[in-house]
């Protein structure tokens, strides 16, 4: 199956509506137009609590059309949706990336005492638990996944530069179906095909917000993901390969050593494998969130290396993993503060990490499928400590 049936659209937006707290929704994030109306042409969605949906689509209108299973189609933009928003309701908009100006002109074109409210964790909430569409979806960017691994253990060699092992990667995964562009629900930052850090880079922060072991970069432009650094033998090299697929993501991180690993470098991979022992047991129906990032805290200070978990000083992170699906990072967030109660269906991307200063890091990245069982990889590339 290309595409879900209209009757799982349909579904989707009468379980968002179930959860809207307004009276109309405006919906203008293409990956939140996808999810629910099926097309990703330039268009904005009006959803009211009671009725049925209208798209209006800025260009395109007749691709549109055949694109989407949405009865009402009309062209236009923000002047033409909001012709059709009462004087009085609540108004819902994606209040984390819709830009100021649009959201000025709603506010001015619909005028009288109109009230917003972010709609935003109603759409996440709805998208977290996944159909078997998309999982299926998922599963095939696994698969992808593994040809940029396979690649990596073909192509790392001592002498090779991080961007001249990045090149060989991309090249495998694109011909394995790779769809080119990651979906991240961010204003200040863009994700690269797979993230490739040796050596020193494996401790330098990056440029990259609020993550942990992403790269350096080839400049001060985009400073994150693979730089120009030589491997050399005796170097630890973290590959995190995202992919999507059909519009669907699994993100994988792993492990290589140039040569054979010391015993430092095998100790402190052995305890992201001790975490994932502690917490793929917890990660099923019933359980909250917050108390698998908890288990893997842990594994770190038995240990003693709660320091270095997920980074170190300011550069930490009170972080496991993250939801996945038409994005990169979706609900729910494996933090403390998160007490969503796990169900099947949910997907989730664990990347427990240790970044010590000045000697450097391990990662361990899968996406996992809650199933009534239990856990279930998703992605499935070997868990070794690669040495090539």
């Amino acid at each position: 199956m290309l595409y879900p049936e209209n009757s799982e659209f349909k579904a989707r937006v009468e379980a968002f509506k179930s959860r809207m707290p307004c009276d109309f929704a405006i919906i203008c994030h293409l990956r939140d137009i996808y999810y629910l109306a099926g097309t990703a042409q330039p268009s904005m969605l009006l959803v009211p609590k009671d009725g049925d949906p209208t798209i209006f689509f800025r260009m395109h209108l007749e691709k549109g059309e055949k694109e989407t299973w949405i009865g009402d189609i009309r062209q236009g933009g923000v002047k033409e949706i909001c012709e059709l928003i009462k004087g009085g309701s609540l108004v819902g908009i994606e209040k984390d990336v819709l830009p100021v100006s649009i959201y000025e002109s709603i506010l001015k074109r619909i005028g009288g005492d109109v009230e917003t409210t972010d709609v935003t964790p109603a759409i996440l909430l709805t998208r977290m638990v996944k159909s078997r569409y998309e999982i299926t979806m998922m599963e095939e960017a696994a698969r992808i996944s593994n040809a940029g691994h396979k690649m990596v253990r073909k192509a790392l060699v001592d002498g090779i530069s991080e961007i001249e092992l990045a090149t060989e990667v991309e090249y495998a995964m694109r011909k394995a179906g790779h769809n080119g562009f990651i979906h991240i629900r961010r204003w200040d930052g863009f994700l690269h095909y797979e993230l490739i850090a040796s050596g020193e880079n494996l401790y330098t922060p990056s440029g990259f917000p609020g993550a942990t072991i992403t790269g350096v970069g080839l400049s001060r432009a985009f400073s994150y993901g693979p730089s120009s650094r030589k491997i050399m033998r005796g170097d630890l090299v973290m590959v995190d390969i995202g992919v999507p697929y059909r519009g669907y993501h699994s993100d994988e991180a792993r492990m290589y050593v140039v040569g054979s690993p010391d015993k430092t470098q095998i100790e402190r991979y052995s305890i992201l494998l001790e975490i994932y022992e502690k917490v793929i047991p917890m990660m099923k129906p019933g359980n909250k969130v917050n108390d698998v990032y908890g288990a893997a805290f842990e594994v770190i200070e038995e240990h003693g290396y709660s320091d270095w978990f997920m980074g170190y000083q300011q550069f930490g992170v009170s972080y496991l993993g993250h939801g996945i699906g038409i994005e990169m990072n979706e609900m729910p967030l494996v933090t403390p503060g998160v007490d969503i109660i796990l169900e099947e269906g949910i997907t989730i991307a664990l990347e427990p990490k240790l970044i010590v200063p000045g000697w450097g890091g391990v990662d361990l990245e899968d996406t996992f499928l809650i199933t009534d069982n239990g856990a279930k990889f998703l992605t499935y590339t070997g868990r070794d400590l690669a040495e090539v």
